[in-house]
């Protein structure tokens, strides 16, 4: 009696190669889900083969590229666990840095995301001086902290408006102490000359107007400044 068994066919098993390019290919489609698919099984059936680490850094970028970017923080972090050498530690890094800068709310709302985008680009810069991506990662890395700064300013401000003139200068002198690249430091200067002001503090109100004239003659907050005092003598 002659069964069947024998001429049941075993189905193929693609390569690591050939699931390497099924999820390369899919990724450049933008089917990320069946990319993933395919790296997470050239994975799964070769864990000592050579694509392992693209494998990997595929499934990290297709869960970026969806948007999920606590799933791809944790998959660029395996990557720097594993290979901690090499570019795919530099894009690894980078794109954590960017996971998170992707996520950074306006200035008058929570900053956590801001405050990791920084360290982590900052972390980049500092261990990938010399990368094809140093120059986008120090662009990010200002303006997350354009961004840290201008929270400070916006808390400084609702602190003046509601007359707690020490609060708001003590954001206002970190901003210059720690964000000294800060592109709204004009209007940190008049804030705090203000604050002195209200406090009775003319000699360094006298001295920070002195420091908005000498480094931003063209501000509208020095034209501010002189429209108000000429106001009062008025």
């Amino acid at each position: 009696m002659v069964t069947g068994i024998g001429c049941i066919k075993q189905k193929k098993v693609p390569s690591a190669l050939t699931l390497y390019d099924l999820g390369a290919d899919l990724f450049d489609r933008e089917k990320y889900l069946e990319s993933r698919e395919a790296f997470q099984e050239l994975e799964d059936l070769y864990p000592d083969s050579t694509y392992l680490s693209l494998a990997r850094a595929g499934i990290a970028n297709t869960h970026y590229e969806e948007g999920n970017y606590y799933e791809a923080i944790l998959e660029y972090q395996k990557i720097l666990e594993f290979y901690p050498l090499g570019k795919l530690s530099e894009w690894s890094q980078y794109r954590i840095g960017m996971s998170h800068f992707n996520q950074i709310l306006e200035e008058d709302r929570d900053q956590e995301e801001t405050r990791k985008a920084c360290e982590a680009f900052e972390k980049f810069l500092a261990q990938y001086p010399k990368s094809y991506l140093s120059n986008e990662a120090q662009d990010k890395y200002q303006i997350c902290r354009n961004r840290l700064a201008g929270n400070k300013l916006y808390i400084a401000k609702f602190y003046y408006k509601n007359k707690a003139y020490g609060a708001a200068i003590d954001r206002l002198q970190e901003i210059l102490t720690v964000y000294s690249q800060f592109e709204k430091k004009d209007e940190v200067l008049y804030y705090l000359a203000k604050s002195y002001q209200k406090e009775g503090n003319k000699e360094q109100e006298k001295r920070i107007i002195e420091r908005l004239f000498d480094q931003y003659q063209d501000s509208g907050f020095t034209k501010r400044i002189l429209k108000e005092k000429s106001d009062h003598q008025g």
